[in-house]
This record gives structure tokens, C-alpha cells and sequence, in this order.
């Protein structure tokens, strides 16, 4: 695509060789110059230069520059402000969003390809936004950007799923795992189809028979969590008493503390914070954090 730049300079091109036509058949027909006209020349050949003396300048009004900014050092400025790094090195861009305020349609083209040829599972949200765009090249790149994404995403879903089918060790079963969380976490799917792959993952943790329970503890957290977004309850409640019984770790106890939270057990929250207190667990900020939550907002409604 063109660039508005890039019809400037043709027209500057096409300006000026018409300007020498006219001079060169006025000195085949050796027409006489006057002061005058003389003039006129120098003002035809100079006038171009006031457009870009006008972009110069910011105190014109940038708003109806913003099409032609590459030609002021302001812009410059602003394109050094979009890449913190080089982004074929570091792969680190500011958010698109700071890119589309600019209103520059050459740069938001340029990002979103940027975003398009590096990993794009990074930046879903930025080009959910480029998706909005109402230029189409951008909306367009955007799009062919999130749909390799997901493409990508599936695609090692359905590898990692079909290693585990030939050879079902714990180490396997991690990669797969691994797999449908960052297809749930891409930000790419809509609420349906997040529900299918969180059952998809509750499903696999109950067909698993692990060599190494550690292994499989390690997943119980986010086990958990999506029980508890799909709303079995009972599943839920039962692993989240194994888990404490089976490991007595923080992770433990601030799962089955969101659990029991979440479907208002208070009998069983209760008893999940009395016995906290009699464990010698050191917590990281993280889940002291998520503990002191609980404690300041306890559930009241008692439905066991």
C-alpha cells in the first residue's frame, strides 16, 4: 500500500517536470522574461516548500497534519517512543493502543505487522483493538494475526494430546496440560468455548493415572479453578479436601479457601482457616494476600 508520503513525492515530481516543460518551450519560442514573471517563477518553484514549513511547525494545527507527520522531527520522536527496543531482538512494543492515538495510518500498519510476525499470543489484547480499526489493512492484519495464533495454540493442543496418546509418562500429561491452559488463557476464545476446554482440561485430570502424585498435585490449583467456573461443586469440594489432606501446603489451603468461598460452604471455609492456623506454613506475599481477602470478607450465608 501507498503511503500519503509516497503521493507527495510523486506529485512533487510531476510538479516540477511541468514546471521545466513550461520553461523549456518558453526558450524554444524565446519568449522575453519580465521582472514580473520572473516573480511568478520564483514563487511557482518555491511554493511546495511552504507545505512542508507548514508541517514543520508544530503551532499549525496538528490535526489535519497527522496523515503527512513523518515529515516533522515530532514524529520521529514519536516512533522512538513506540519501540522501547529493537523489536526483532526483544520483541517489547508500548501498547498498540498509544499506536492507533497517534493517528498515523503508516505506523499502525507497521506495529500490527510487527505483531502479526512475532508472537502474537503476547499482545491479543492490543490487537483485539487493532481490530476495531477503521483502517482495513489494520483490522486485516489484526485479524490474520489472531487467527495464526489460534491456529498455532490448536495445533500444539492437538501434538502435545497425541504424544501423550502414544506415550501417556507424567511429563506428557504436563505438556498437554500446559497447552490447554494457554489456549484458555490466549484471550481469544469467547466464554463458550472457554467452558469446552475447561471441561476438556477437568476431564483429562480425571482419566490421568500418574506415575508421580506430585506431578499431578502441581495442577490441582487450576484443577480447581475451572471446576469451580463450571460450577460442579461436588467435585470441587471433594478435591479440594484431598488436596489439603494429601500435601497440608499453602496452595492447598488457598484452594480449597477459594472453593469453599466461592460456593458459600462457610461450615467447611471455617474449617479450612482453623486448621491453617494451627499449621507452621510461611506464606508468600501472594497468598497472603489472597488470605487476608478471606478473612476480611468471610462467607455469611451457610448452604452445606
Amino acid at each position: 500500500m501507498r503511503t500519503v508520503e509516497t503521493y507527495l513525492l510523486y506529485g512533487l515530481v510531476l510538479y516540477y517536470s511541468v514546471l521545466v516543460l513550461v520553461a523549456v518551450v518558453m526558450f524554444l519560442r524565446k519568449n522575453k522574461v519580465s521582472r514580473s514573471m520572473a516573480y511568478e517563477w520564483i514563487i511557482m518553484f518555491l511554493l511546495p516548500f511552504s507545505g512542508l514549513f507548514y508541517l514543520k511547525f508544530p503551532i499549525f494545527d496538528s490535526q489535519n497534519t497527522a496523515g503527512l507527520d513523518s515529515f516533522s522531527s515530532e514524529s520521529k520522536q514519536k516512533r522512538q517512543k513506540i519501540y522501547i527496543t529493537d523489536v526483532a531482538k526483544d520483541k517489547e512494543i508500548i501498547s498498540i493502543q498509544d499506536v492507533l492515538a497517534i493517528n498515523s495510518v503508516y505506523e499502525k500498519r507497521n506495529v500490527v505487522m510487527d505483531l502479526f510476525s512475532y508472537d502474537s499470543a503476547q499482545y491479543v489484547k492490543e490487537l483485539q483493538v487493532a481490530l476495531m480499526d477503521s483502517d482495513t489493512e489494520v483490522s486485516h492484519y489484526a485479524s490474520a494475526a489472531i487467527v495464526g495464533m489460534k491456529d498455532r495454540l490448536e495445533g500444539k493442543m492437538f501434538s502435545t494430546k497425541k504424544d501423550f496418546g502414544s506415550n501417556p509418562s507424567d511429563e506428557n500429561a504436563h505438556r498437554y496440560l500446559v497447552s490447554i491452559k494457554a489456549y484458555i488463557e490466549s484471550g481469544a476464545l469467547n466464554v463458550s468455548m472457554i467452558r469446552k476446554y475447561e471441561r476438556n482440561f477437568c476431564m483429562f485430570m480425571e482419566e490421568w493415572e500418574e506415575h508421580d502424585s506430585t506431578h499431578k498435585q502441581e495442577w490441582f490449583p487450576i484443577y480447581l479453578e475451572y471446576l469451580t467456573h463450571l460450577g460442579d461443586s461436588e467435585k470441587a469440594l471433594i478435591l479440594a479436601e484431598r488436596f489439603v489432606k494429601e500435601t497440608k501446603s499453602q496452595d492447598a489451603y488457598i484452594a480449597a479457601l477459594k472453593a469453599t468461598h466461592s460456593f458459600q460452604k462457610t461450615n467447611d471455609f471455617q474449617r479450612y482457616l482453623s486448621e491453617l492456623r494451627k499449621e507452621n506454613i510461611v506464606f508468600t506475599d501472594y497468598h497472603y494476600d489472597i488470605l487476608q481477602f478471606f478473612l476480611q470478607n468471610e462467607v455469611k450465608d451457610d448452604k452445606s
